[in-house]
């Protein structure tokens, strides 16, 4: 081996050595709540949630399914919302934001089919083109 290589070898290998201890060294990011204050909110949304989806099923046909599609969506927005404050940063902020325009998009997907019975391919393409507006815009704005 040349001792030129085996030197690039040996610097890389520190190098390495170096930035696993500091990964190691360094304590889990800090957060806006504490760990447990997290996992007992999600268990609320949790238990909120198969509540509204017990009422959801005393409901019959299409509105059974937007009920249970408005739910689904408010369920994702909710733990979006939590995880964002719980991690604080700019990629929670804006997946919160994406979770928002993901769960619109559910519902007037849902509304389409109960209005509709299978007839609305107008109401899902402008739903479509709507939800691909506002993912861009979700993605572009800074929080």
């Amino acid at each position: 081996m040349k001792p030129r290589t085996l030197r690039l070898g040996v610097v890389l290998a520190l190098a390495l050595a170096g930035a696993v201890g500091i990964d190691a060294a360094v304590d889990s990011p800090r957060t806006l709540m504490s760990r447990d204050d997290y996992r007992r909110d999600g268990l609320v949304i949790e238990s909120q949630i198969r509540g509204e989806m017990e009422g959801c099923h005393a409901m019959r046909g299409a509105t059974r399914e937007l009920c249970r599609a408005q739910v689904r969506a408010d369920e994702r927005v909710r733990k979006a919302d939590l995880a964002a404050l719980y991690y604080g940063t700019v990629d929670s902020a804006r997946q919160a934001r994406l979770a928002r325009v993901s769960a619109a998009h559910d519902i007037a997907r849902a509304k389409c089919a109960a209005r509709f019975a299978g007839a609305g391919n107008d109401c899902l393409r402008i739903a479509r083109e709507q939800s691909v507006l506002a993912t861009a815009q979700a993605r572009l704005t800074s929080p």
